[in-house]
């Protein structure tokens, strides 16, 4: 894999991080009789699981979940 396109991926990642982040802590909760809710933020994960590699996937949404914990319940982390 060149260099531009390990840079390319890791923006990306980066990208959808950041959104996953802010609509997991932010944008439209539906909630759900067991407790929990549903957001956005779950959609994006699902994106970047079809777009990116395994790696830069997981990573992206293990970072954006837990900057979005931090941010909202930090007991959560």
């Amino acid at each position: 894999m060149s260099q531009r396109e390990n840079l390319r991926l890791l923006t990306t990642a980066a990208l959808f991080t950041a959104a996953i982040t802010v609509m997991t802590a932010y944008m439209l909760h539906i909630p759900l009789p067991t407790g929990g809710y549903i957001h956005l933020g779950d959609t994006l994960i699902y994106l970047a699981a079809c777009l990116l590699p395994v790696p830069y996937a997981a990573a992206a949404a293990a970072i954006g979940a837990g900057l979005a914990d931090l941010l909202t319940a930090p007991m959560w982390v």
